[in-house]
């Protein structure tokens, strides 16, 4: 028999579907109800002993319920002693024939559900092109389609999902700039193939490290530990640059000096989800900087110290 549950029999607009009840013994679906994933269950309800498939949905108001398709073992195991005892008045050739139809009649009402319920196992277990047969009775037919469609829907959105994450790791790794992704603590979610060269990490090392350990900077002129610029935009929520001079010490020791910004990464809710860190490699800057400086002190010494008369004009 199929019966139907919610933990809510409330009605408004008529958006419920009337037949919905209350379970007796709603305890028995409160994992169900939490997870929302398909279970296959055996449990002792008004009905007796049942072996149950458990279907969950939620209306267009967003209210869960679910379908329960079940067989109460009680029954079968009575049909079973019956035909055991009748047997017995037969003789021990009728109790042999007896005993073999019974298990095959109940082989045949069980077989049915288990394989709806290994095929439903496979299906949550991730294997999405699986089909299960829209055959039997008219209740089996109808769930057997819900598995299908249900099935369906999920195997689109994960290409969905995966397609997305795919043109996501694809600009990721196109940027020139060094890229590193947190989440809420400060630990790695990702990182592009710039932020691995810089750092000396992998993206498979370094995914689940805390930034700190994979992003060691350090003040150029004191040598002391830079301030951890994901953990001030957590706190600011703003966008967070580094200060000069600040320089990047790979996992190797090769020093480089960078220049960077840190920014909260917020969901379609405005809640803070990460941190996104984005860094280029400046060393070559400051190493034409300090050689202009050097020049420029060089030709200020030669110019002060010169003993003659110097003196500076146009072309004309």
């Amino acid at each position: 028999f199929t019966s139907s549950t919610s933990p809510d029999k409330q009605v408004v607009n008529q958006a419920h579907a009337k037949f919905f009840e209350v379970h007796s013994n709603p305890e028995l679906y409160q994992e169900v109800f939490s997870t929302l994933k398909p279970q296959y269950q055996d449990n002792i309800d008004k009905w007796g002993h049942i072996r149950a498939v458990l279907i969950p949905f939620t209306d267009n108001q967003g209210r869960p319920y679910l379908f329960g398709a079940s067989m109460k073992l009680s029954e079968v195991d009575h049909l079973l002693r019956e035909n055991l005892y009748q047997s017995l008045f037969l003789g021990l050739g009728s109790l042999l024939v007896g005993v073999i139809l019974s298990l095959q009649i109940a082989n045949f009402l069980a077989k049915p559900f288990r394989n709806l319920t290994k095929e439903s196992q496979e299906i949550a277990a991730g294997q999405l092109d699986k089909k299960v047969a829209e055959q039997g009775f008219y209740e089996q037919a109808a769930l057997a389609r819900s598995f299908n469609r249900m099935s369906l829907a999920i195997k689109e959105k994960v290409v969905a999902l995966q397609e997305s994450e795919e043109n996501l790791r694809t600009t990721l790794d196109s940027i020139g700039d060094a890229v590193i992704a947190t989440d809420t603590t400060g630990n790695i979610t990702g990182i592009n193939p710039v932020a691995e060269k810089l750092t000396g990490w992998t993206a498979i090392e370094a995914k689940g490290q805390s930034l700190t350990r994979v992003f060691n900077i350090v003040n150029d002129r004191t040598k002391e530990p830079a301030s951890d610029p994901a953990n001030k935009a957590l706190e600011s929520g703003q966008v967070v640059n580094l200060a000069n001079d600040t320089l990047l010490i790979s996992k190797d020791g090769t020093e480089y000096h960078i220049a960077d910004s840190a920014a909260p990464i917020r969901d379609d809710n405005g809640n803070l989800a990460g941190v996104v860190l984005v860094f280029r490699d400046v060393t070559a800057e400051y190493e034409m900087r300090d050689a202009l400086q050097e020049s420029e002190e060089q030709y200020r010494s030669f110019v002060q110290n010169f003993r003659g008369i110097a003196y500076h004009g146009s072309m004309d």
